[in-house]
């Protein structure tokens, strides 16, 4: 074992008694001691006093733990199970919170130039910080995002959290750490959560004899021999916070030594206490509380911790938390729950009323399946059974979670879970229940924007600019064309962060309501005629950022892209299909011209033969029967025509089928050969559309000869109907001349002469 030996005793001054230590003036060791000392105690007092008791709540209300009770003046145990109320509602807020400040979107935070500015150098500010919060990793791969995600935590469970910003020479980079709540001691006349508000903070940190060995090499540091830490770790001072931490390991059932007997086999990993204090001016670090071993000024004119509430409380640094607003609900519903199963306890082992003087011994008082009690008489023993005050304690149980609910927001459609109720049943029910969760949860991302993230970044760039000249560079995120380096030159001057978190969570909200319409209208035919007769168009860029939003989805999906040169030569080129469909159309609408025409003909010797009839009825009755003869006929002659008419629409149906057929052999064949197809291919194509042109032609000849065929023989029957006709006028002509030269001859009549008439 290492020899071990006591520091040397410095000697204790009254501050009060000595002149006023400026900012500018050096401070004497003696002075730098007693002032941390005493503003460590001071603050460690009102810290234990007013705030690390409800520390120890916050642990045993989100791990649901309650002290074990037992029936009054006895060992039986009661019930004592806790409900984690608190636990759904810190880790349903959680992923919320931390999601709506990193994870929207790639480009979770903005450096903008001031009016005037370079906006390349805001970019390169940009590009450093993205390199620092997302892809500067230590040994094991963890991120500064790792150590925010438990800065939030901290923040909805104990009410404030943050980190500590220190710098790393050899990667040109601030490390970011979580610290405890409880290795921080603040001010407590702090009237905001910004610790840059406050006096002085002081940071307790537990380093290993190793580190502070390791700190020789820095000429600024004081740090004594190997006997001295030697005898710093086996003395290290304990405080309330260590009893605290027993105390809320032992919550969990795990048993935590204490300080003195945290001795481990190497002696070199013995931890000493620092006490690091930091005001806006000056850096003091104290080993032990007995040796000082750092006393500087402080060249980033501010602390470099930032600290986020989660309720601001008026005037005061600690803020309240989900478990301190939740407290009252959760032992609320313990207190139902747990009375609930103690009077079915009582219900399963009920006590009793006996006769005094009755021999029983313990065992057999006990309630249990198939005991027998003896008595002298029956009513001797009587059961107590309770009363059933808590039959219904379930719809109580629900209503103090409704409040629950109400009082942070934190809904349990938000944990996945919706109450059942009619207002659930509908899109626009749903919408305004998660609006209303949004809204309350925005400003608790609000203080984390504004309390931690943004300090944290406005805090690294003042440390790049202290401990960087214009001959160092900066390492950034990789780009595409390899690593790329910044100037420290570009961090002069000011500019502004800013982070989205808040207003993309409400944005977000807004736009899951009226995405849907909104591309309904937006995509639609007329909207777009419209847009393109004024001369402008649809940006999809800003319809998929829009998308992006509304989603919180980080990746872009590039679902519009410019063609390639064979897809532009194939988007030239006629579709095959399209030629066929409009040679079908186009075959379709002649055969249905020559129908048409056919049916006007027909239509027209239908009103001639009609004509020709009225005419010949209004002639002498002498020639009828010649007429009725001419008329059959004519008839028949009608009737041959129309077979000939309907003869040919079914050759020219069979004639539309074949080739329909043949079409979508050409379309099933062109649909087999479209994948794959090169130029030779499509020249083969070409061929086949002109071969298919070439047959249209010649059924359309075919057709053409046919009409021409139809109207010879329409001519030749107009002609012998005329013909016809002729003859049975110039008939009617000559038989009326005959009968107009013959004289009439009178006719006389023969008188019969008169039988007899017999009698019978």
């Amino acid at each position: 074992m290492p020899q071990e030996r006591s520091p040397e005793v410095i000697r204790d001054v009254d501050i009060e008694s000595i002149p006023f230590v400026h900012s500018y003036e050096t401070m004497n060791t003696a002075y730098a001691l007693k002032l941390v000392n005493s503003t460590f105690w001071q603050y460690e007092t009102n810290r234990q006093r007013n705030h690390e008791t409800r520390w120890l709540v916050q642990e045993s209300l989100y791990l649901g733990w309650l002290p074990p009770k037992v029936w009054e003046n006895t060992s039986i145990p009661r019930s004592s199970l806790g409900m984690q109320l608190t636990f759904d509602q810190v880790e349903t807020a959680l992923p919320v919170v931390y999601n709506s400040v990193f994870e929207q979107s790639d480009k979770w935070f903005e450096i903008e130039s001031e009016p005037g500015g370079d906006a390349k150098r805001a970019q390169a500010i940009e590009d450093y910080l993205c390199y620092v919060v997302d892809d500067l990793r230590d040994g094991t791969g963890k991120t500064a995002r790792t150590e925010f995600y438990h800065a939030i935590k901290d923040v909805l469970l104990y009410g404030n959290g943050g980190v500590l910003l220190e710098w790393d020479d050899v990667k040109k980079a601030p490390t970011i750490v979580h610290i405890d709540i409880r290795d921080l001691y603040v001010d407590e006349s702090s009237p905001s959560p910004n610790l840059d508000d406050g006096r002085s903070v002081v940071l307790r940190r537990l380093m290993t004899v190793q580190e502070l060995v390791d700190l020789r090499k820095d000429e600024r540091m004081n740090i004594p021999e190997d006997k001295i830490l030697w005898h710093m770790a086996k003395n290290r001072p304990i405080t309330t916070g260590d009893n605290n931490q027993r105390n809320r390991d032992s919550l969990r059932n795990i048993n935590r030594a204490n300080a003195e007997d945290d001795s481990p086999l190497n002696p070199s990993d013995q931890r000493i206490e620092v006490l690091l204090y930091y005001t806006k001016d000056r850096i003091i670090w104290v080993l032990n509380r007995e040796l000082v071993a750092f006393i500087g000024d402080n060249p980033y004119k501010s602390i470099p911790i930032v600290m986020a509430p989660c309720y601001i409380v008026p005037n005061r640094f600690y803020g309240l938390s989900i478990a301190d607003v939740q407290e009252g609900n959760q032992r609320y519903i313990e207190s139902l729950m747990n009375a609930r199963l103690d009077e079915l306890s009582l219900a399963l082992h009920p006590p009793r009323v006996q006769k005094r003087g009755t021999i029983t011994t313990p065992s057999q008082q006990r309630w249990r399946p198939g005991a027998t009690i003896t008595a002298n008489d029956a009513k001797d023993v009587l059961f107590q059974q309770p009363s059933g005050a808590t039959a219904n304690v379930m719809p109580e149980v629900q209503y103090i979670e409704a409040l629950a609910e109400k009082r942070t927001g934190i809904t349990s459609m938000m944990q996945g879970k919706p109450t059942p109720g009619n207002v659930n049943r509908t899109a626009a029910g749903v919408n305004s229940q998660m609006s209303g969760s949004t809204s309350r949860m925005q400003m608790i991302v609000k203080h984390i924007e504004d309390f931690l993230v943004v300090p944290a970044l406005y805090k690294i760039i003042k440390m790049v600019k202290v401990h960087n000249g214009a001959s160092d560079m900066l390492p950034t995120r990789p780009q595409e064309n390899g690593d790329k380096y910044v100037n420290p030159l570009v961090f002069q001057g000011d500019v502004r962060i800013k982070v989205h978190a808040s207003s993309r969570m409400m944005t977000k909200e807004s736009l899951m309501g009226i995405i849907g319409p909104i591309m309904q209208f937006m995509l639609s035919g007329p909207l777009m005629q419209s847009l393109q007769q004024t001369g402008r168009t649809l940006d999809f860029e800003e319809v998929t950022r829009m998308i992006l939003e509304a989603t919180g989805v980080k990746s872009r999906f590039t679902l519009v892209r410019p063609m390639n040169q064979q897809e532009q030569q194939a988007a030239q080129q006629p579709d095959p299909q399209q030629q066929m469909e409009s040679q079908k159309a186009e075959a379709d609408g002649q055969i249905r011209l020559q129908m048409g025409q056919m049916k006007q003909e027909t239509e027209e010797k239908k009103g001639q033969i009609e004509l020709q009839k009225e005419m010949i009825k209004k002639e002498p009755s002498e020639g009828e029967a010649e007429q009725r003869q001419q008329e059959m006929a004519f008839d028949m002659q009608k009737q041959d025509f129309q077979k000939q008419l309907e003869q040919i629409k079914i050759e020219a149906a069979r004639e539309t089928s074949r080739m329909n057929i043949e079409m979508k052999k050409m379309e099933m064949l062109l649909k087999g050969q479209s994948h794959g197809m090169s130029l030779q291919q499509m020249q083969e194509k070409a061929g086949m559309d002109r071969a298919i042109g070439s047959q249209a032609m010649e059924m359309a000849g075919a057709r053409g000869r046919q009409d021409l065929d139809i109207e010879r023989e329409k001519a030749v029957i107009g002609l012998q109907q005329q013909k016809e006709q002729g003859e049975i006028k110039a008939q009617q002509m000559k038989k009326a001349d005959t009968e107009t030269k013959k004289p009439k001859k009178a006719r006389q009549r023969v008188k019969r002469p008169k039988t007899p008439s017999k009698k019978r």
